[in-house]
């Protein structure tokens, strides 16, 4: 009996598991839709795009190579500003492209999920 219960927690466990990735991926989906519908919003485009990640990128990139852009103090504080431009860069580009292959991937859940729910199924039957 014991065998018999731990095998069932163990498939209810990996179902729970399968369910909670199909959802995180969901998730990110919607996360790279939502992102997707910004880059059309031309406010966005205006401020964020070309004001911050373009003109003001450059902007910091100009004074780094002034005199003062050399004093420690001031070049730590520019090298932050284009760190967090580059960091925002990335997490948009890397959402987009994660975004690509999530539906494919949570096509195999689910085809995974109904074999851990048939192998669970064939188990019960196999006891009676």
């Amino acid at each position: 009996m014991d065998n018999e219960s731990t095998l069932e927690e163990q498939i209810k466990e990996e179902l729970e598991h399968i369910d909670n990735k199909i959802a995180e991926h969901k998730d990110q989906i919607e996360l790279a839709e939502a992102i997707e519908r910004l880059h059309t919003n031309d406010d966005f485009k205006t401020v964020i795009l070309d004001g911050y990640m373009e003109t003001e990128a450059e902007r910091i990139f100009s004074l780094l190579i002034t005199p003062m852009g050399w004093k420690k103090e001031i070049n730590d504080t520019l090298l932050e500003k284009i760190a967090a431009i580059r960091s925002l860069k990335e997490f948009i580009g890397v959402k987009l492209r994660e975004a690509i292959t999530l539906p494919e991937t949570i096509v195999e859940l689910e085809d995974y999920r109904k074999e851990v729910t048939a192998r669970g199924s064939e188990d019960s039957t196999t006891k009676e």
